[in-house]
């Protein structure tokens, strides 16, 4: 049996919704269909991200999840697939927002980091600048310093202590972060 969710941007009473449900029965009568969202704002891939990061990790492993937001509508582009499993010794991400405080919040969410080390055996690199180690609250570091934690969006962020990262750092969304961990 497979589990297959969808997450759209059509809308919740979009006739696309029942056509992709449709093919998909068409093709295996015996799928359970999981309807994650249908209203993700038009054409904001970002969102839909975020939406399938909070979700995706909920799911068994092998559910294949199904996400049309296209903001190239009928021009000629390439469908991404993607089998994702986290290699042992790294973890790649993006900064998906800013928050007002200036904190830059990742895409790479706290389910990814179990099991793994959080003390400087884990290295954060976003743009040229490093971090070492998970910290569990600003208060872990003097103002002024660079951190990493796990914000209530259980995300990682990246922060600087009673300033903005953001500002301090340089940087913007869509900034790569690589973790990697030192054996």
């Amino acid at each position: 049996m497979s589990l297959i969710t969808l997450t759209t941007d059509f809308g919740s009473g979009s006739p696309y919704v029942a056509a992709m449900k449709g093919v998909i029965l068409s093709i295996n009568p015996r799928a359970t269909v999981v309807d994650i969202t249908h209203d993700i704002r038009p054409q904001d891939v970002r969102c839909g991200a975020i939406v399938l990061g909070d979700t995706a990790e909920w799911f068994p492993p092998d559910t294949i999840h199904v996400v049309v937001i296209d903001p190239g509508v009928g021009t000629d582009r390439a469908i991404v697939y993607a089998r994702i499993g986290v290699k042992e010794s790294s973890i790649e991400g993006e900064v998906l927002a800013i928050d007002s405080f200036g904190n830059l919040i990742t895409n790479i969410a706290a389910g990814m980091l179990a099991g793994r080390p959080t003390d400087d055996r884990v290295r954060i690199v976003c743009g040229n600048h490093e971090t070492r180690g998970i910290c569990r609250t600003y208060g872990d570091r003097p103002p002024g310093t660079r951190i990493a934690l796990l914000g209530s969006s259980g995300r990682l962020e990246l922060a600087v202590v009673a300033g903005s990262a953001a500002e301090s750092l340089g940087l913007r969304t869509g900034a790569a972060v690589a973790m990697t961990w030192d054996q």
